[in-house]
């Protein structure tokens, strides 16, 4: 119980707690804080991570949402959020633990082998895994040969092994068969929430020159 109260003290120091919002505290079993670790609301994209100094804070979620915690890319943990508020979890190796004020409850990581038939398709369950807000997020660092960068601070795509033949290096983008020029325009086009796949093809010649540079093949739930 004086732990639990500790964590909230502290918790609600560093953040200003309105309703509908939860808060936490995620440590090693030595009492380390651990900085980095995915939390969010199952089946949305409201996401958040745990700060060095293993506090995090979750805005709008409801009584009958369940967190989910991932220690790792192939780890997760689903907790329902019931009329809790303050949450301090402990990860062990196989576990974690979780104090709440009517005693300690322990969940079983689940654990997910990562099923990619092809490493440049991201699907809608890798979309959500992800902690990515945007498209331009979510192009960073998730499709093996696609580089994010920045020309005058406008965000810019780039698919190694593409031939252009122009001045721009940017790929050919399709949203559900619409054609966008630059990630720019096609992120501000496109709300994350709705993307269901994300396909970069290297080899487009069958845009022709407009392919030159690869092509990003985006579809959505609207479609």
């Amino acid at each position: 119980m004086k732990q639990i109260l500790c964590v909230m003290l502290l918790v609600f120091v560093l953040f200003p707690i309105r309703a509908g919002d939860i808060t936490g505290r995620i440590v090693d079993r030595k009492g380390k804080p651990i900085k980095n670790i995915l939390v969010k609301v199952k089946n949305t994209s409201n996401t958040t991570k745990s700060l060095k100094d293993g506090i995090f804070l979750l805005k709008s979620v409801s009584e009958s949402d369940t967190l989910q915690i991932s220690p790792s890319k192939n780890k997760k943990v689903y907790i329902p959020v019931k009329d809790n508020y303050a949450f301090d979890i402990i990860l062990g190796k196989e576990s974690l633990s979780l104090n709440r004020l009517s005693g300690e409850e322990f969940f079983d990581y689940l654990k997910t082998l990562p099923v990619r038939n092809n490493s440049n398709v991201l699907t809608r369950e890798e979309i959500e895994e992800s902690s990515a807000n945007s498209l331009i997020d979510l192009l960073r660092g998730n499709i093996p040969g696609v580089q994010v960068t920045e020309i005058d601070n406008v965000p810019i795509a780039k698919i190694r092994g593409g031939s252009s033949m122009s001045l721009s290096v940017e790929p050919l983008y399709i949203v559900d068969n619409v054609e966008y020029n630059s990630l720019v325009n096609v992120n501000s086009s496109v709300n994350i929430k709705d993307i269901e796949s994300v396909e970069v093809l290297k080899d487009a010649s069958m845009y022709g020159l407009k392919g030159a540079n690869g092509v990003i093949v985006i579809k959505t739930k609207i479609n």
